[in-house]
């Protein structure tokens, strides 16, 4: 008898089961504490069962748990969910910082690079400037980009970013 076998008696077994009395009273059963659940009534049996699961579910009962229990009285009301208020915070509210402040905290604090030190850069500083230099001083016509990027040795879209300074921001071209 192979495993296939064995999960289809198991399943007919199961099916049997939930057809059976016992089977619908204990399928009621989960779905009550499951609607429960869904009310915000979970929070004191969380607290008595220690069946918590996940860091950032422990930190947070940690860290509220007399406001969580506070919430939990309002069981049973619409809304009442015990932790939906503090997943929907700003990060503000929350003490953590957005993602330009972290982005500014990485490049102040060296673990994101301007110019060379970017991992996706293409060109040498000197090039850049090489680049802005010609730009600034030639007359704009149609095609320039493309006749820039064949001389450095570039694509046209790096000769555009740089020239629109989107890219190399901190460098100024040579008079």
């Amino acid at each position: 008898m192979d495993w296939i076998d064995k999960f289809n008696e198991e399943t007919k077994k199961r099916r049997e089961y939930n057809k059976s009395s016992e089977g619908k009273e204990e399928s009621k059963q989960r779905m009550r504490t499951w609607r429960a659940s869904k009310a915000g009534k979970v929070s004191s049996e969380v607290e008595k069962n220690k069946k918590i699961k996940g860091k950032r579910f422990k930190k947070m009962w940690k860290e509220n748990r007399d406001s969580l229990l506070k919430q939990s009285s309002k069981a049973g009301k619409k809304g009442g969910n015990t932790y939906s208020e503090l997943r929907n915070k700003k990060a503000s509210e929350t003490g953590k910082k957005t993602w330009k402040e972290n982005f500014k905290d990485a490049v102040e604090k060296r673990r994101s690079y301007k110019g060379e030190g970017n991992h996706k850069c293409t060109i040498t500083e000197e090039t850049a400037i090489k680049i802005l230099t010609d730009y600034v001083n030639e007359p704009k016509k149609y095609g320039l980009y493309i006749t820039l990027a064949e001389k450095y040795n570039c694509s046209k879209r790096v000769v555009q970013k740089i020239c629109k300074r989107e890219t190399w921001k901190h460098i100024e071209p040579k008079k």
